[in-house]
């Protein structure tokens, strides 16, 4: 069975780079969808790039996010089991780059869901922003069918959740929420800790 676990991104990040220029990553998600939806991601973030201000640098999301789900990827077993396991997959939903996985090459940068963005014309949360034409609902849907996904576990905070629309259905995966009361960080590092 093919598994594939969504975190959001942490609003705490590690300030230091890896890479003074963005490298070519066989590994970044961005290589999984067909080139118009690459343009069209490159796009986004573009306009997202003028409210982010993003820093430059770069370094492996897992290294850029200070978050207790990314320490998880801090672990070199973890982070060679996942990388090797075609049957675990783990992606992020950020609010700068739509989605990502650990793997992808980011800048330090300051955005969320719930920041508000003019955008022709009109104002807007980057949530609203993701959520127009259904944009990271159909990139997770596409990443589903490509990877054969059977599962999905929903480790998102809700801002995020809303942002991919996880409400709607997703052909022939099964989703499963993992909620905790409290919302901490802290519950979503331990789940992936027993789980990679």
């Amino acid at each position: 069975m093919a598994e594939l676990i969504l975190i959001a991104c942490s609003s705490s990040k590690n300030h230091d780079n890896q890479f003074p220029e963005q490298p070519i990553d066989p590994h970044d998600v961005i290589n999984q969808f067909d080139l118009p939806a690459q343009v069209a991601l490159n796009e986004k973030r573009e306009i997202l790039s003028h409210f982010a201000n993003p820093l430059p640098g770069y370094s492996n999301a897992y290294i850029r996010y200070n978050g207790p789900h990314a320490w998880q990827f801090h672990i070199p077993e973890n982070t060679r089991q996942q990388r090797n396991n075609p049957n675990m997959h783990v992606l992020i939903v950020s609010a700068y780059y739509g989605i990502l996985n650990p793997y992808s090459p980011i800048q330090d940068y300051d955005l969320a869901m719930q920041n508000q963005i003019n955008f022709q014309g009109e104002q807007m949360t980057v949530k609203q922003f993701w959520m127009i034409d259904h944009f990271l609902h159909t990139l997770l849907e596409n990443y589903c069918t490509n990877n054969n996904i059977d599962q999905i576990h929903n480790l998102l905070t809700l801002n995020y959740q809303q942002a991919v629309e996880l409400n709607l259905p997703i052909n022939g995966v099964q989703i499963i929420n993992h909620q905790w009361n409290d919302n901490y960080g802290h519950h979503r590092g331990h789940w992936l800790a027993t789980h990679l």
